[in-house]
């Protein structure tokens, strides 16, 4: 099991891609937080599923597009797991409008949850990462085929920026414990 003895938090982690990796995390070894936003049920079952294969899970809610919720499941993933050693940043909204029907309420809400998001959760973990001697931040643009559709807003919006608020934190981090930074989880 490559990463036995570590902790997860998967952003986004009650369905779909997020659900994936953070079974993968577990059936690798790692302990998982859940994070979801609003389906308390589906991220029970997944928390059920990571216990059901000899791993510790906490299901956590908060929107992760809000300082003060990110902070709170962070400090929550310490107090239950003592340290997070990999954030994954999954968490996304796809809009089912057209550029011409979305409004700035609704742009606001996916650059909130897609990018700004990323920023809040690596800046969450950083610090602990760096004081515990290292730790992994990962992110990751997906693009589905409603994406190549040219009236989904999803490919306008925030997927070709979404690295960019990693590299103001990235480059400190690297510097300070992280030489390995950009290798996946388990490659120690």
């Amino acid at each position: 099991m490559r990463l036995q003895g570590k902790m997860a938090i998967v952003t986004g982690s009650s369905r779909g891609l997020g659900r994936a990796i953070a079974l993968a995390f577990a059936r690798e070894g790692a302990d998982v937080l859940v994070n979801y936003a609003g389906r308390e049920d589906a991220a029970k079952e997944v928390a059920g599923a990571i216990e059901s294969l000899g791993r510790r899970a906490l299901p956590c809610r908060a929107d992760v597009s809000n300082a003060a919720q990110v902070r709170a499941m962070v400090d929550a993933a310490v107090a239950a797991f003592g340290r997070v050693d990999i954030l994954v940043n999954n968490a996304g909204i796809t809009l089912v409008k057209s550029p011409l029907e979305t409004t700035e309420t609704d742009w606001d809400r996916v650059m909130a949850v897609d990018l700004k998001s990323v920023f809040l959760c690596s800046q969450a973990v950083a610090s602990g990462m760096i004081n515990q001697g290292g730790g992994r931040i990962i992110k990751h643009v997906l693009h589905s085929r409603a994406d190549r559709q040219p009236v989904r807003p999803r490919l306008l919006r925030s997927e070709g920026r979404r690295d960019r608020p990693h590299q103001i934190a990235r480059p400190r981090v690297r510097a300070a414990q992280h030489p390995r930074s950009t290798r996946s989880p388990g490659h120690d």
